[in-house]
């Protein structure tokens, strides 16, 4: 994991920003990809610790605690990033039962009109 800048040029506001991304870097089929965990907006970290951030967060999501104490400014940034993963995680898992939810009725909608082409009518009178 590490820290990624952005930086944005708005032209409605004619102004520019700048966005810090956590990005996490894993492979697929088609490559290395990498998907942005978390977006920060106001991030006043120096660009040596962006690095303890990204580690920190890795290690809270292993589940591992550290042995030295950390940094306010680091944990407060890792303790953000972690909520919203974890909020992330949840809507995510949800999104999937709900999927599968409607591949089982799909399913059983698909079973049901095969066997009415079938069988004749009175056989299908048992499975409803």
């Amino acid at each position: 994991m590490y820290i990624r800048e952005n930086r944005t040029y708005s032209k409605k506001t004619q102004s520019e920003y700048t966005k810090y991304q956590l990005v996490e870097s894993y492979r697929s089929p088609s490559g290395p990809r990498q998907r942005v965990i978390t977006t920060f907006l106001d991030f006043d970290l120096p660009k040596s610790s962006w690095k303890a951030v990204a580690h920190s967060f890795e290690q809270r999501i292993l589940g591992k605690d550290s042995l030295f104490e950390e940094d306010p400014k680091i944990k407060a940034y890792v303790d953000e990033a972690y909520s919203r993963y974890l909020v992330d995680q949840d809507a995510a898992k949800e999104t999937q039962e709900r999927k599968d939810d409607a591949d089982t009725s799909n399913y059983v909608i698909q079973r049901l009109l095969k066997l009415a082409k079938i069988a004749p009518k009175s056989a299908l009178i048992g499975h409803i």
